[in-house]
């Protein structure tokens, strides 16, 4: 068979996606300095001629079938096409619920994300659906979006290649047990960038599995509880998920993750450069603590040009670290081009694992004057700072303890994020070991 004078198809069918997408990015090339090409067929390489997301096919719906997008969404990133995505539910009629359900848990945490619902006469319409679904679909996309502009400063960071949704040995090499084959986790559990681990459930009929954390300090995302065994080592827990609610989440000790409101949301464009800096507590010794992150220091992204100029020919991000003890903690902003970038908006300061009793704090913006500030302490020593402060690339907060004095009770809602539902419990490695649990928020021995 000949397809084009004398080349046979033989010997470029395998080709035919590269081909294609070297000719319509080349095209789009001539229209916008952004060019991307979303493709359902891919060559390995191929993000080496354009800007390429990858929507793959996952092999039916079933639970094979979700385990399997998560190793396909991380072999792309691993071979160089970071945005990719699986068709959620696959493109089939969706008979089995449970399982949509877990699929659009994982998938709210893909680069790309898909819904796989057709057209088909026997196809749900997400209106049609009980409210279990329904609120799945709520907190998952809600979470989604509370995080997005944290994926894409991921993104803006490997400057738009490499992995962003990866596996875990990516972040721990020395850890020989995340090479095990046998360990099913390793092929079901994923980084998103270097701060956030997503441990989901995927099989049918459970709503807790046993799931790995490598060594270090992890919280849940939500709730600030530390995942910990009375050390900093590797270990095996039991987390929990229910139906109606997220993928469980863990922030890396460490780590800072800005988060947004969403309310009202429907698109990333209604995204504004408000945000809420969720801080895990890394203890480094003597009651040091460490922690850092990024903002991105523009914020309609919507706009190409701007984002080209500011973002792709320049750098846009913003770092952010903290420093310090029990007594005072530094919080600094640093960007190279912080005069290029816009201000943003920080509504509350929540720290993970921060060891505190005392109920006077103040702020110190730039070296400025000291202001009081409201404090809400929730469990798992998880303490929010609402500070609702304006800010540029190059500020800095000191944050310091005063007096012990009562402070007036604070309404606070996490209006980011909403009720995931989510619990974890330690497994012990032999029964002399006592396992804690959290079950919606009350605590059991």
């Amino acid at each position: 068979m000949v397809d084009y004078e004398d080349v046979h198809h033989y010997y470029v069918h395998n080709h035919y996606s590269t081909y294609a997408g070297i000719a319509v990015g080349k095209y789009l090339a001539k229209t916008t300095r952004m060019p991307f090409v979303l493709a359902d067929r891919a060559s390995y390489g191929d993000g080496q001629y354009y800007s390429l997301g990858y929507s793959l096919q996952t092999g039916g719906q079933s639970w094979e079938g979700l385990r399997n997008s998560i190793t396909r969404v991380m072999s792309s990133n691993l071979f160089g096409i970071p945005m990719a995505g699986a068709h959620l539910c696959d493109l089939s009629n969706m008979a089995d619920e449970e399982l949509c359900i877990r699929w659009l848990q994982v998938g709210a945490f893909f680069p790309y994300l898909e819904s796989g619902f057709t057209s088909s006469p026997n196809n749900q319409a997400f209106p049609n659906l009980n409210a279990n679904f329904l609120s799945a679909l709520n907190a998952s996309i809600s979470l989604r979006y509370s995080i997005l502009k944290h994926i894409y400063a991921v993104i803006l960071q490997s400057n738009g290649s490499g992995s962003i949704f990866k596996p875990m040995f990516y972040e721990f090499p020395s850890d020989s047990v995340l090479y095990d084959s046998n360990e099913s986790f390793n092929d079901e559990q994923f980084m998103l960038g270097s701060a956030l681990l997503v441990a989901p459930i995927c099989y049918q009929g459970t709503e807790s599995m046993t799931r790995y954390f490598p060594r270090t300090t992890w919280y849940d995302f939500v709730t600030g509880e530390r995942v910990s065994n009375g050390s900093e080592k590797s270990g095996h827990f039991q987390v929990s998920s229910k139906l109606n609610s997220t993928a469980p989440l863990f922030l890396r000790g460490g780590y800072i993750v800005p988060s947004q409101s969403v309310s009202g949301i429907n698109s990333s464009q209604g995204l504004s450069n408000s945000y809420d800096l969720r801080i895990g507590i890394k203890d480094t010794g003597n009651n040091s603590y460490q922690a850092r992150g990024m903002l991105i220091g523009v914020n309609n992204l919507a706009d190409s040009e701007l984002t080209y100029s500011r973002c792709v020919a320049s750098k846009c991000l913003i770092d952010v670290s903290l420093n310090g003890n029990n007594e005072n903690l530094i919080l600094k902003f640093k960007a190279e081009n912080h005069a290029m970038l816009e201000e943003f908006h920080i509504r509350s300061l929540i720290f993970y694992g921060l060891s505190s009793n005392k109920q006077a704090l103040n702020i110190s913006i730039n070296s400025g004057p000291h202001q009081k500030i409201e404090v809400v302490r929730g469990e798992f020593n998880k303490i929010t700072l609402l500070i609702n402060t304006t800010l540029k690339a190059d500020a800095e907060i000191t944050i310091f303890h005063g007096e012990k004095k009562s402070v007036e009770k604070v309404e606070y809602t996490d209006s980011s994020i909403g009720n995931p539902q989510i619990s974890l419990d330690f497994v012990p490695e032999d029964s002399s070991q006592t396992a804690s649990s959290v079950k919606d928020g009350n605590v059991a021995s």
